[in-house]
């Protein structure tokens, strides 16, 4: 005798944590407009006027008039650009 086949219904996927934002936009709030330089998890450095921050992503200005969108995990640490006399800027 031939059994028939059963069907269970689909399994729904795991949930999964919603994901957590490596740096809080309220500390970096207080950069917004003003030059700072970005050190990220690599060791690369990237300059410009801070101009947007996200949940995930900051919003760089460059000197040259480029965007540049960085990842809030991978930034190491964020400080406010020397001004053009290398000294760091008071805020």
């Amino acid at each position: 005798m031939i059994r028939p086949a059963t069907t269970r219904p689909p399994t729904p996927p795991a949930s999964r944590p919603a994901p957590v934002s490596a740096l809080p936009e309220g500390l970096l709030n207080r950069f917004l407009g003003k030059r700072v330089v970005i050190r990220l998890l690599f060791g690369d450095e990237v300059e410009g006027t801070l101009s947007r921050v996200d949940k995930f992503e900051l919003l760089l200005t460059r000197a040259d008039g480029a965007a540049v969108i960085v990842f809030k995990g991978g930034i190491s640490s964020v400080r406010e650009a020397p001004d053009d006399e290398g000294r760091e800027a008071v805020g």
